[in-house]
Parts: C-alpha cells; sequence; structure tokens
C-alpha cells in the first residue's frame, strides 16, 4: 500500500448480478420475478394483497380469459414470509401451466417476488363433450394396464384442462396406480375427450436408474373388486397406539465412513462391522399395550411394496439388531428419517413452515429386492431395495429418498424444466451435508455419496455418485432429466450437487455453520412451481442467502460456485488483491491512495459499474466513488481517479484491516472488502503459480523454484508453507522442500490413502512428514525449490500454486 503521494496500489474488484427468466417451448413459459424496491398496494395486505397483485400479472402476461377463473389453491408460510399459490381454472377444474404464486414478506404487507407459469391465450371450448367420471378414468388406465393382482397403495385419479399444441383446451386426467401386477406406480395420462391413454409412466422417483416397466397386454382382472378389497385391508390396520421410546443399533452413516475403511465389503465377516454399530435413541415410537411398533409422528415403517416382509416388533422397545437382520433396516429407516425432520425442524421449518413433518411411509424392504430405492409422490412413501448392499444399510440412500420428499413436500408441481436432475442433485447434497455432520464424515471421502452403498475397493455393486464434478458446464437450452449422461461419465445430478456441495464446504471453511447453508437451500425452493430451470433455483438460491444473511458471505459464495458451472448468466466481479509485496502496508496515522480495476470473469457485461468506500473503525474516506465503464465478459476496467483514505493513529500494528466498499452494477449490489497490513512485515513472502502437471508413476518428479526476497533467517514458529494442488490419490505423493542452502524437508510421504487433493497450509491445516525445525536459521533469501513426486499408476493431478511465509513482526515506525 503506497502513502498518499508516493504511489500507488492496484485492486482488482469482482461483481455479480443479474436475474434471469426461462422458456419452456410452446406449452409453457416460466419466469421468477424478483421485486426491489418490494411492492405495495394501498390498503392491502396478506391474501387481498396477493390477489391484487396476481391480478396484474395476469393482465401483464394476457392470461385472462373471460371463460376462467383465478382461484387460490393453497398458502404456505416461510422463513422469509408467505407464499400464494394461485391457479386457473375452466369449469371447475385447472388448467395445467396456469399458476401465479405472490410472495410477501413477513409482515404480509409488501410483494417481494412472484412466479408465474403461462401459455398463450385459449379459445373457450365450443359444445365441449361433459369430462369423464373418476370411475370411466379408473377403468381406462386399469385396463390399459392389464391388472393381474391388485393394489399395493391407495389409487388417485384428478381431472385437468390441458392447452394444447392449437391453443385448444383438451380435457385430460391423470390416474396413479400401484399394482402388484404387472407390478410399478404408474401415473396414466388420459385424453377424456377420446376417451384413450396418451402417456403410462413409472411416478417414482428412483436413487439410480429406474426399471424397465413390463405390461401383461392381457385383460384385467375386475378393478371395483380389486378396489374394495384394498379398501378392507386397510381398515383392518386401524389400532390404537401410544408414544413411547425405543432404543437401536444403527450405523450412523454407514460402516464404511465410521471405520474410514474403503476395502469394506458387502460379504466381509460380521466381525469386520462390530466396531461401527452405534447405540441411538428412537424417539416417539408406538406402543399399543403389547407390542412396540416403528410407528411415529415423523415416519411410519410399513409393508407396502414387495417382497412381502411384515415391519419388526419389540416386546421391549430394543431393535439391537445387525445387519442382515429385517430389524436393522427397519430401525435404519426410522432413525435416520425422524432424526432429519426434527434437524429440518429446528432450522426453524416447523409448525404451518414445516417441510414434510407429518409421518412418511416408509417400506424398510421393498423395491421387489432390487438394487435399487425409490420416492413415490402420490402416495409420500418411499421404498428400500436390499439387492448388493441392502439400501437401507447406508443413511446417503435414505436421506437422498427423503430429499425427494422435501422437495414435493414444499412444491407439490415439482416436474417438467431441470427438476429431475435437480431432485436428484439436491438429495445427494442433502445426504452428504449430513454426513459431514457424522463421525469421520468431514475426512473419509467427503466429495462422494453412497459410500456403503456404492463406491468402495472392489465395489461390483454401482458406482455411486459425486460432489465434486468441477468440470462440468451448463447450457440453458438443454434440459436436464434425472440420472442422464454428461461426458466424462457424470451424470445430470452431479451437475446441481457440486456446486451445491462445494459452496457448503467453502462457507464451511469460512466458519459459516453448515445449518445455516441447508437452511438457505431449503427456503430457496418456496414460492415456486414447475418447468424449472437450473438457472432459475440458482438465482433464488443467490437471492435467498442474501436475504437471510445480508452481511455474510453466503450470497457471494453460491455465485461464485454457480458461475465456474455457467449455471448463472452475471457479470462477475469479485475482491481480489493484487499480489502483496512488503511494501503492501499502511501505517497508523497515514492517507493513502487507492486504485481499482474491476474485471469481469462473468459471461454478460456488467454495465454501469460503481464502487463506494465504506467509512469503518480504523478507516475514514475523503473520496470515496469511483465510477467505472462498463466491462466486458472476461475484460478489466479501471477507474480515472484514487480513492483517499486516513488510516486511525489508533490501529494496532500488526492487525490486518479491512477497507470495505459497495460495489453496484446492473441494478445489483453487494458488499466487498480488500485487507491490509499495518505495519511493515519484518521477514519475507512469496507464492509462485505453478500450474505444473505431476507425471503418473515418475519418481523423478517435477520441482517449481521460487526466489524470495528478504532479510533473516527461518524461524520454525513463524514459517509457512501453503499449498494448492490437486491429485486423485495423494497416497501416491512424496513432496519435498529444499532451501536455497541445501537443507531438504519431507513435507508428505505418501500418506492419506485415496483422498483427493492437499490443499493448505504447513505447519496449520497440513502436517508435515518431517519438522520445520530441521530449517532453524536457514537464511530466507535465495531460491527455494518444491518437488512433487507420484510414485505410483492410475491418478494424476497437478502442481496448482506453493509459496512460502516467514514473517516474525511488523516495524510501524515511519
Amino acid at each position: 500500500m503506497a502513502q498518499r503521494g508516493m504511489g500507488r496500489i492496484s485492486l482488482i474488484l469482482g461483481m455479480g448480478g443479474g436475474l434471469c427468466s426461462l422458456a419452456m417451448g410452446y406449452e409453457a413459459k416460466t419466469k421468477i420475478i424478483h421485486l426491489e424496491p418490494k411492492v405495495t398496494l394501498v390498503q392491502k395486505k396478506g391474501e387481498s394483497l396477493a390477489a391484487s397483485f396476481a391480478q396484474r400479472v395476469a393482465k401483464e402476461y394476457q392470461i385472462e380469459e373471460k371463460a376462467a377463473l383465478w382461484q387460490l389453491r393453497k398458502v404456505k408460510p416461510s422463513l422469509l414470509g408467505k407464499h400464494y399459490y394461485f391457479h386457473q381454472t375452466y369449469e371447475g377444474h385447472p388448467i395445467r401451466d396456469r399458476e401465479i404464486i405472490v410472495s410477501l414478506n413477513p409482515s404480509l404487507t409488501a410483494v417481494t417476488r412472484y412466479f408465474v407459469s403461462y401459455t398463450p391465450p385459449f379459445r373457450p371450448r365450443k359444445s365441449p363433450k361433459k369430462m369423464m367420471s373418476l370411475d370411466q378414468a379408473y377403468d381406462l388406465a386399469w385396463n390399459a394396464l392389464g391388472v393381474q393382482e391388485g393394489l399395493l397403495s391407495k389409487p388417485k385419479a384428478s381431472p385437468y384442462f390441458a392447452i394444447d399444441k392449437l391453443g385448444r383446451l383438451a380435457a385430460r386426467y391423470e390416474v396413479f396406480l400401484h399394482v402388484k401386477k404387472p407390478y410399478g406406480a404408474y401415473k396414466i395420462t388420459l385424453d377424456s375427450d377420446q376417451n384413450q391413454i396418451l402417456r403410462i409412466e413409472d411416478e417414482r422417483i428412483y436413487k439410480n436408474l429406474p426399471p424397465q416397466q413390463k405390461r401383461l397386454g392381457v385383460p384385467a382382472i375386475d378393478r371395483k373388486k380389486a378396489f374394495a378389497s384394498f379398501v378392507t385391508q386397510l381398515k383392518s390396520r386401524d389400532r390404537p397406539l401410544r408414544k413411547a421410546e425405543g432404543t437401536a443399533q444403527v450405523f450412523d452413516p454407514d460402516p464404511r465412513t465410521t471405520l474410514k475403511q474403503n476395502d469394506l465389503q458387502d460379504d466381509s465377516e460380521a466381525e469386520a462391522f462390530r466396531s461401527a454399530y452405534r447405540t441411538r435413541r428412537l424417539p416417539d415410537i408406538s406402543f399399543d399395550g403389547e407390542a412396540y411398533r416403528l410407528e411415529g409422528p415423523f415416519v411410519t415403517i410399513l409393508d407396502f411394496d414387495p417382497p412381502t416382509s411384515p415391519p419388526t416388533v419389540s416386546q421391549t422397545g430394543e431393535w439391537l439388531f445387525e445387519r442382515g437382520q429385517s430389524g436393522f433396516n427397519d430401525a435404519m429407516t426410522y432413525y435416520h428419517v425422524d432424526k432429519n425432520q426434527r434437524y429440518i425442524q429446528s432450522l426453524g421449518f416447523q409448525g404451518d413452515k414445516g417441510i414434510q413433518n407429518g409421518p412418511i411411509i416408509a417400506d424398510a424392504d421393498g423395491a421387489s429386492g432390487a438394487d435399487n430405492s425409490f420416492y413415490q409422490p402420490s402416495r409420500n412413501a418411499m421404498a428400500f431395495g436390499h439387492g448388493c448392499v441392502d439400501d437401507n444399510e447406508d443413511a446417503d440412500v435414505i436421506l437422498h429418498e427423503y430429499g425427494h420428499a422435501i422437495h414435493h413436500s414444499i412444491n407439490d408441481r415439482w416436474f417438467g424444466g431441470d427438476t429431475g436432475a435437480m431432485g436428484e442433485g439436491f438429495g445427494d447434497y442433502w445426504a452428504a451435508s449430513y454426513s459431514l455432520a457424522t463421525e469421520n464424515g468431514g475426512d473419509f471421502l467427503p466429495h462422494q455419496v453412497f459410500h456403503w452403498d456404492g463406491h468402495g475397493e472392489g465395489n461390483s455393486c454401482w458406482s455411486g455418485r459425486v460432489l465434486n464434478a468441477l468440470e462440468l458446464r451448463y447450457d440453458h437450452e438443454a434440459t436436464y432429466g434425472a440420472h442422464a449422461s454428461l461426458p466424462g461419465g457424470r451424470q445430470s445430478d452431479e451437475l446441481w450437487s457440486t456446486p451445491l456441495f462445494q459452496a457448503l464446504l467453502e462457507l464451511m471453511a469460512q466458519g459459516v455453520p453448515r445449518e445455516e447453508v441447508d437452511q438457505i437451500i431449503l427456503e430457496s425452493h418456496f414460492g415456486l412451481g414447475s418447468n424449472l430451470k437450473m438457472r432459475d433455483l440458482a438465482e433464488q438460491t443467490i437471492k435467498v442467502a442474501g436475504e437471510l444473511h445480508p452481511d455474510g458471505p453466503h450470497a457471494e459464495v453460491f455465485r461464485q460456485k454457480f458461475l465456474h458451472h455457467k449455471i448463472i448468466e452475471v457479470p462477475h466481479v469479485d475482491l481480489a488483491i493484487a499480489p502483496l509485496d512488503q511494501d503492501a502496508y499502511v501505517l497508523p496515522g497515514g492517507t493513502y491512495d487507492l486504485y481499482f480495476s474491476l474485471s469481469n470473469e462473468g459471461n454478460i457485461q456488467a454495465t454501469r459499474p460503481k464502487a463506494v468506500g465504506q467509512n469503518t473503525e480504523g478507516v475514514d474516506f475523503i473520496i470515496k466513488t469511483q465510477l467505472f465503464p462498463d466491462v466486458a465478459p472476461m475484460a478489466t476496467e479501471q477507474s480515472d481517479g484514487a480513492y483517499v483514505f486516513e488510516v486511525s493513529p489508533l490501529v494496532t500494528c500488526g492487525d490486518p484491516l479491512r477497507v470495505p466498499f459497495l460495489i453496484e452494477t446492473n441494478q445489483k449490489s453487494f458488499a466487498k472488502s480488500a485487507t491490509v497490513l499495518v505495519g511493515k512485515p519484518v521477514g519475507g513472502r512469496g507464492e509462485k503459480e505453478a500450474q505444473l502437471a505431476i507425471p503418473d508413476n515418475n519418481p523423478r518428479g517435477i520441482t517449481s523454484s521460487l526466489s524470495l526476497t528478504a532479510d533473516g533467517v527461518v524461524d520454525p514458529e513463524h514459517f509457512h508453507i501453503t499449498l494448492t494442488l490437486t491429485h486423485t490419490y495423494i497416497g501416491d505423493l512424496e513432496i519435498y522442500l529444499d532451501a536455497p542452502t541445501g537443507e531438504r524437508v519431507l513435507l508428505h510421504n505418501r500418506t492419506g490413502g485415496g483422498q483427493d487433493d492437499l490443499v493448505g497450509t504447513y505447519p496449520t491445516t497440513l502436517v508435515p512428514a518431517d519438522s520445520l525445525e530441521k530449517l532453524d536459521s536457514v537464511p530466507l533469501a535465495g531460491e527455494w525449490r518444491l518437488t512433487v513426486k507420484d510414485l505410483a499408476g492410475s491418478d494424476t493431478g497437478e502442481l496448482v500454486k506453493w509459496g512460502i511465509e516467514s514473517i516474525t513482526g511488523y516495524d510501524c515506525s515511519n
């Protein structure tokens, strides 16, 4: 930092902003609009305000029809306010893709945003046929399937209107049938006008690729008798219950993670799992006077899906089973779902703000025994398969499926657009977030999900998924369904889970609690409808992060992670200080010039940018505002003039000094800070951008040199080596540091096994293999060298950058 009249220092600032919309072809277009400033209407509040605003939106998008009515479908509160869901109806039935959702602030006095799903104007029906009856719809669907064995869950059917490609209203029916044979949970779409089947789909949402559904093409059994038989079965289950408490033996989250043993296999000896079991409390289970049952306020264990495997009961309230026994799977499912719901409530989502806080049904031995699991929206039920590793021996699988239930509880129109991939990606994120809070979860392969059910050395079941697919890039013109294949063997699910999870890791590294990140991600789903794209939900997440934590780093970290994958389209200006040298410091009582450059790393132009200095303790701006030219993507612009500020004479020598700014561009603003040191550093520091590929299985390795200009000698107490190195198996690596005088220190000696990457600082966040005392009193000045060797095959990486710092104190004398 240069004192006034003695030169200048440049900083690079970055910016974020922009709101996007999307089009979904001829059938529906959707928009999410955030309103700043917030909209108020005279003498309007709550439902009255929401309804009046919805009328405005309907006129703006030309979706008011004389023959159609707008009706309030539901009201859902959340942490940031209340959301009013309106849908358009015709002849008493909803019109698909005609929806307006109005979100109000907590006091219900202002509109904060709205979501609109709209289609072109339609022509009223002329002499329409009468909508088919419920029985007719069930008969048509039942016979189309050729059902041979009856219902597994309660059937559902609902009529609606759709707008076809010619702008005509078409009468439709959706029928949901979960049947034993042909086994499946089917969503059948009917054309009521033509009395015919349009589509037959599997409604279940699977952990992995869904199985192929086979229909028999034979005459169906009597539908009405099958329906009546199912009703009789339901009535026979009724019995009085009272609350109780139990105990279970479970994995938490899974045996590989708890034991940090990646070669553990499904057929390993029972003794190998002994140390992985944990005893946990089962709150609010049920007691019927004779036996305890895993039926509680948030989850009920029930056998509704093949194979037939009645839930276990206990005479003592204890489920002290081991893997391979059905009681273990029952207890695992109950414990993890119940615990997760209580966690959600601890984030503020309880009462009328609750998410999935009624009892979800779970079959701990279902999915027809497949190596798969599913969530069934029409019944709000989950089933877990036992093919290969039992799916519910892994908490990741249980919470992944519960993630789908969370989505559908918040947004019952979670379909279309990219919701397939986002639903799977969220489920992966939700499971991985919980794992971070468990024993060894943050240390054992945290970028993997389904540690036990998938992954693992020698695993032949399935490969699981990851949360660090950093190479993936988003194409807004594409549509991302669930489990879709992407380049490099990746899946569409990983395109969404990666930025969420990487934001979580980054924010936790900055001291933000995991709970705050999970809260943001849940809140971001409120007030939305169907046909969402990743860009929509990403922008919503950034906005919510800023509203919940206006003074925190949350919104900016999410913005950076989404931008990395090109999911959002924004001008992106990020604050970064140019590399500091020994002259980059301030002194108490001094006055300084400060020059900025705005660098746009985004993908659209930053318009009308401005940065305004903010006075704070220790900093008083004399010239605080500078304007900048528009900044094109990947370009840099500098202000014409300098910021000028005074440093208080009371600041402490050696402390970092925060210099805050408010950055504005494209009608968006956010806070950023530069940090400078008070006092001249005594010692030296340097950093090298190496960007060197590490050759695989090559004992020569690579060497990077760093010339350090400094006075004095190494004091091990203040000597640090920073390292950013990417590699897919750090157990292959040896890393050495050579001093200018020839002394050598071994920093890393083939430890860490299959963990990824080495990023941190020796000896604070990374532990050197040799003591740095070996460098005691070595002169700092000269050429330091870092050598990296990969001594085994298959895995590769890169030395990105490294540095040395040895600062023993600060001098504040003029």
